[in-house]
């Protein structure tokens, strides 16, 4: 847990280190800021939508023997895991 929060906040420092440097270099190439902002939203949102869905559609099976895990958004990957039988 606590490298989840110290590399959200490295993350957002980092982003909000680099936001106005980016503004002004958007300034200079003659493009609005709008753009920019509205660029990042959309890469926000695209990958919070991913990770959903990536979450959302990752399924497993337990057999006797094996482990069947399914995952994938679009195209299905299956993956079987066999395990060994332990005899005493």
């Amino acid at each position: 847990m606590f490298f989840a929060f110290s590399a959200g906040s490295l993350i957002s420092v980092v982003f909000f280190d680099l936001l106005p440097e980016s503004l002004e270099l958007s300034k200079e190439a003659g493009v609005a800021g709008r753009y920019i902002m509205l660029a990042i939203v959309f890469v926000i949102v695209v990958a919070e939508i991913y990770a959903r869905m990536s979450y959302n559609r990752w399924f497993y099976e337990f057999t006797d023997s094996q482990l069947k895990v399914e995952r994938g958004i679009i195209w299905k990957r299956y993956r079987i895991f066999r395990t060994r039988e332990f005899r005493m």
